[in-house]
């Protein structure tokens, strides 16, 4: 009989530490990349894009590498029944040859930032939202107009997105100028242009790539 206490007290125990554990157990609020923006606009190592602009002088743009992962971080207004925040990411890594300038692309919820990053992925210039609404903003960033179509020296594009940084706006200073950005499903960036008021109007039409997905 009293080997039978001794185990039902053991029994008792465990279960006191088992609750203990539990409660002790930290909640996260995940948030992921949506799936479509990685689909059509995240690029494996080895893709690149050569730009010709208005005086025939080319630029290239090569991805060096990408990556995955997680931030965590406390709610900052709380979470519903407490706990973290855990937010997916997505980085791709960019080499442009003319200048030997290095950037990323941060992939985060449905939208894009140039040079993202940090602890909380709070850094980057967000750069493109995907399946926003027309004159739809953020940090500086916004949509301006959408179309079915596009063709560039030749190439037809199509689902394009074009997108306003507004200088002046900005969350994170990554841009000298006002610049349009035209993104297309499956291409990413496509055409820029820069309101340059010190050497004059700048504009940038892919010229070939190479897609790796």
């Amino acid at each position: 009989m009293k080997h039978h206490a001794i185990f039902f007290t053991f029994l008792a125990l465990a279960s006191i530490i088992g609750c203990r554990k539990d409660s002790n157990k930290i909640t996260y609020h995940t948030t992921y990349v949506n799936d479509t923006i990685l689909t059509k606009y995240f690029f494996k190592q080895g893709t690149y894009w050569v730009y010709e602009n208005q005086s025939n002088f080319l630029d290239s743009v090569i991805v060096t590498s990408e990556t995955n992962g997680f931030t965590t971080i406390p709610c900052p207004h709380g979470c519903p029944g407490g706990g973290s925040s855990r937010d997916e990411f997505y980085k791709m890594n960019l080499l442009n040859f003319s200048n030997n300038n290095v950037s990323n692309y941060y992939y985060r919820s449905n939208y894009i930032k140039l040079n993202g990053g940090g602890e909380y992925g709070q850094l980057g210039q967000p750069i493109f939202i995907y399946n926003g609404a027309v004159n739809h903003s953020f940090n500086g960033a916004t949509i301006i107009d959408k179309y079915d179509s596009m063709t560039l020296l030749g190439a037809k594009f199509h689902n394009i997105t074009k997108m306003k940084i507004t200088a002046e706006l900005q969350y994170q200073n990554e841009f000298l100028f006002d610049t349009y950005l035209y993104f297309a499903d499956d291409f990413g960036l496509i055409k820029k242009e820069i309101n340059d008021t010190i050497n004059g109007f700048q504009s940038w039409n892919l010229k070939r790539s190479h897609i790796v997905k």
